[in-house]
């Protein structure tokens, strides 16, 4: 379903069709100084001239990388939200410029107007420059093959691409497996199909725990600082210095 996505667009691209929803996030982006796990996420289906019932072609997602010495680097200098969006519309271009053989017009469904905007150059960047330009560039070699189409999806709206896109963001943002490319290679089943049930429930299980273990330590914490076995003062400093040295750590492990 396209929920609010622009019908009219999506109808005027043709009957067949290639869906790219994708997102990004960061935990806190910054709010309070707290920079947590980030995560990018694509959504991918394909339209056929029988019905108007897509089927999935793939399911990515990722962390947001930002070590340099790391083959998934993309040139991401901190988890954010905007660089979680922009390596997701990246990670859908590279999907339809080395893993789908057809010239089949495609339509990128994004909720981030900030990253469509740098992607196709109506903005230009004083910062994720790098970034921007990996983008970019396959944004150009993406469409030397096939049409691209921008359509704006308004995020959380129950539009169910956008929040499968966004469910995969979470994904991206706990540990692996993960499902992404890179040049001439990559890695997980689902960049040729739909996630499966099983997987589906893996992954579910795995969020869970993951927010139930950050919960766990968070309040740890609160009750040294109760008992006063720490100066709450240095438990704020300390859970800061964390966000510092490490931006994708969550920053409740403290």
């Amino acid at each position: 379903q396209h929920g609010t996505a622009d019908s009219k667009q999506l109808a005027e691209i043709g009957e067949v069709q290639i869906r790219c929803y994708t997102d990004g996030g960061c935990d806190g982006n910054g709010a309070g100084g707290r920079w947590g796990a980030a995560g990018w996420g694509a959504h991918i289906l394909r339209t056929t001239e029988a019905n108007d019932e897509a089927s999935v072609c793939a399911e990515l997602w990722g962390p947001v990388e930002t070590d340099p010495d790391s083959v998934w680097y993309c040139g991401a200098e901190r988890g954010t939200n905007n660089t979680g969006e922009i390596i997701g519309i990246g990670q859908a271009l590279m999907w339809l410029r080395d893993v789908d053989e057809s010239s089949t017009p495609a339509a990128m469904l994004f909720d981030s107007c900030y990253a469509a905007n740098m992607v196709t150059g109506r903005w230009q960047p004083n910062k994720n420059i790098a970034l921007i330009s990996w983008a970019r560039r396959l944004l150009k070699e993406a469409t030397e093959g096939r049409q691209i189409h921008w359509v704006h999806v308004k995020g959380h709206s129950e539009d169910g691409g956008n929040d499968r896109a966004d469910e995969l963001v979470q994904w991206g943002k706990n540990e692996g497996p993960y499902c992404r490319l890179r040049a001439g290679d990559g890695e997980g089943e689902t960049r040729y199909r739909g996630a499966t049930a099983e997987e589906n429930a893996a992954k579910a299980g795995g969020a869970a725990k993951g927010a139930s273990d950050a919960s766990r330590r968070l309040r740890r914490g609160d009750v040294l600082v109760k008992y006063g076995l720490i100066d709450g003062a240095a438990m704020s400093m300390a859970r800061e210095a964390s966000v510092r040295e490490a931006p994708q750590a969550d920053a409740d492990a403290l």
